[in-house]
């Protein structure tokens, strides 16, 4: 089985395909790698129990991998299981994978909200990819948002451009990215504390996995619709690397406080 032609899949939501490919294959060729790219695809078809069926069988070659950890506790968060996601996390962070701090820290804090949202339902069921390209007409966004839905879920009904998402009139995103120098930063961002120290600490690295805040301001000083906030995180991230973390999985359900402001994390999935 090429793994090129499974990562393509993958990169177009073909994901059943992965499946039925992969389960049509003798069990005896079902290496490590294969049935961890099976697990993964139950996860991103949302069948969580089988995901874990399935990742779970590797576990003793996958105890010391970090992407293994973190396929794991995604099945079992997103079951609602958060108690035996985290130990996954935690495992994948220590293992470098900082994609996972997020999701670690969903599972065990609690700070206190600013200000609930309004809803956050339709981006939590909103479709979408990051990719490095940048959009500076909103219709044409909205456009693209509606036909991704389309060739996901075959219809845009879960998708409310208008809807308000953010009582707030400006917000943090936090995000996970690869950066090479301090200059791919843009103006409105900066380092969470954590890794702020990343290029001194580590000069000899090309590229840095480091987790970003990044100031929004809402156009009317009020508030963020669905098509506002989606479309400004889309074009904060167009200029990273974001490995294959590249597909919204929502935001958190409240905003809580990061340097003073109300700050919500960008959910992304490979």
């Amino acid at each position: 089985m090429e793994l090129t032609e499974l990562q393509q899949w993958h990169d177009s939501d073909q994901h059943v395909k992965i499946i039925q490919t992969l389960e049509a294959l003798p069990a005896s060729d079902l290496n490590y790698e294969l049935t961890n790219l099976l697990g993964r695809a139950y996860n991103n078809t949302s069948d969580y129990d089988k995901a874990i069926e399935i990742l779970l069988s590797q576990s003793e070659k996958g105890t010391e991998d970090a992407l293994w950890n973190f396929r794991v506790g995604y099945a079992f968060y997103y079951k609602n299981e958060k108690d035996k996601a985290l130990p996954y996390f935690q495992k994948s962070v220590s293992l470098g994978d900082k994609t996972a701090i997020d999701y670690e820290k969903w599972c065990t804090i609690e700070p206190p909200s600013i200000q609930p949202n309004k809803s956050t339902r339709t981006l939590d069921n909103t479709a979408w990819v990051f990719s490095s390209k940048q959009y500076h007409d909103a219709s044409e966004f909205n456009a693209e948002v509606i036909d991704y839905q389309k060739r996901i879920y075959k219809t845009d009904e879960n998708w409310k451009p208008n809807e308000i998402v953010f009582e707030v009139p400006e917000l943090q995103i936090q995000y996970m990215a690869w950066i090479r120098k301090p200059s791919d930063l843009l103006e409105n961002e900066i380092l969470i504390e954590e890794d702020r120290n990343v290029f001194q600490e580590y000069p000899e690295e090309k590229e840095h996995q480091v987790e970003i805040l990044a100031k929004l301001k809402a156009d009317n000083g009020k508030n963020f619709t669905a098509l506002e906030f989606l479309l400004k995180a889309h074009n904060q991230q167009a200029n990273k690397e974001l490995g294959d973390h590249v597909f919204f999985e929502g935001t958190d359900e409240n905003l809580y406080v990061v340097e003073g402001l109300p700050t919500c994390f960008i959910a992304c999935g490979s």
